[in-house]
């Protein structure tokens, strides 16, 4: 029977120079694999790694193993290449040249770890689905090292939950901008300005803050009114924040002409950075609730150069793998 492959991965990425007779192969091999094929690999390389079996008489996940509770886990596994984009767009003159060209392997697309902010690339990490797992391995292939990444599906659900809130947070940035345009006015003494402030604030223009409020509160009694399963967390989140009962505290605060205007402002700014501090929390890039129509729970998210510092600096980041270990941890030694 095989052994487990045990391998500490690093949290700091260093320079490794590929053999070309066993790495670069491993290497490019993978790269150039189908995509249905590549999919094993990674399984294999956690399984041994994390000391997981494969399932039977299941596809609905790809390991399973036990938690140090003794109690089974179910494991998904995807991993993804790292390619620089294509820059060229696929039109009616330029369909046969693209074919033509795409016959001969020329182009090196692969990306480095040092080059992961500066080439554009996209890896879509699809067809995740947390109700069918406890967690989730992903990871991308650069040209250089692997980067692996764990998390569970109940910190994936919460992450899919948050989207229920696009709508509050629409409002809220909406809110902001009309914030930063009376801030720039707060000092002033001039009639015209403090007039420009109290037609904001009081609701005497179109998307006034008054308006505005408004509508944030009916993107939150929207997702209250819902009745599946996510919209019941969201709800948690909404009760827990306290968010309906800060709009209405804020909306009774500025219409009393009473209050100065500057206090007025402040109460709305304090209302829009609580909501905002609550999705940020809670927030994972480039995610989509969505895949295919009808399939409910089931979502994707999108790796690329722009938020993959994110993953990097979360705590889902497990660390880097060298070409030479994953060598050895495919080996059959």
């Amino acid at each position: 029977m095989q052994k487990d492959k045990k391998v500490e991965l690093q949290k700091i990425c260093y320079d490794v120079k590929l053999n070309p007779d066993t790495e670069e192969k491993l290497r490019d091999g993978l790269f150039n694999m189908e995509t249905i094929r590549f999919g094993k690999i990674p399984e294999i390389m956690i399984k041994k790694m994390f000391s997981y079996q494969e399932p039977s008489g299941t596809t609905e996940y790809d390991l399973v193993g036990k938690d140090d509770n003794g109690i089974e886990e179910h494991i998904e596994v995807k991993f993804s290449c790292v390619r620089e984009k294509e820059k060229t767009e696929i039109n009616d003159e330029n369909a046969l040249q693209v074919c033509i060209d795409n016959s001969e392997m020329i182009t090196n697309r692969k990306i480095s770890v040092a080059e992961y902010e500066l080439k554009e690339f996209d890896c879509n990490i699809q067809q995740v689905k947390p109700e069918h797992f406890s967690k989730l391995y992903y990871g991308l292939f650069f040209e250089d090292q692997i980067a692996l990444f764990m998390i569970t599906s109940q910190d994936l659900k919460k992450f899919f939950v948050t989207k229920r809130f696009k709508e509050y947070e629409n409002k809220l940035m909406k809110i902001n901008k009309t914030l930063k345009e009376i801030k720039t006015r707060l000092e002033s003494d001039k009639d015209k300005d403090i007039l420009y402030i109290k037609r904001r604030l009081e609701g005497k223009i179109k998307e006034s803050i008054p308006e505005l409020l408004i509508q944030l509160r009916e993107a939150l009694e929207k997702i209250n009114s819902e009745q599946d399963e996510e919209p019941d967390e969201a709800k948690k989140i909404i009760e827990k924040n306290s968010l309906l009962d800060d709009i209405t505290g804020t909306i009774v605060f500025i219409e009393d002409k009473d209050n100065d205007l500057n206090l007025r402002y402040k109460k709305v700014l304090e209302m829009y950075e609580k909501g905002m501090s609550v999705i940020e929390q809670k927030r994972f890039p480039n995610l989509s609730t969505k895949q295919h129509r009808g399939n409910n729970g089931e979502g994707q998210f999108h790796i690329t150069n722009m938020n993959i510092k994110w993953h990097l600096n979360s705590d889902y980041f497990l660390g880097w793998l060298s070409y030479r270990e994953l060598y050895d941890i495919l080996e059959n030694k």
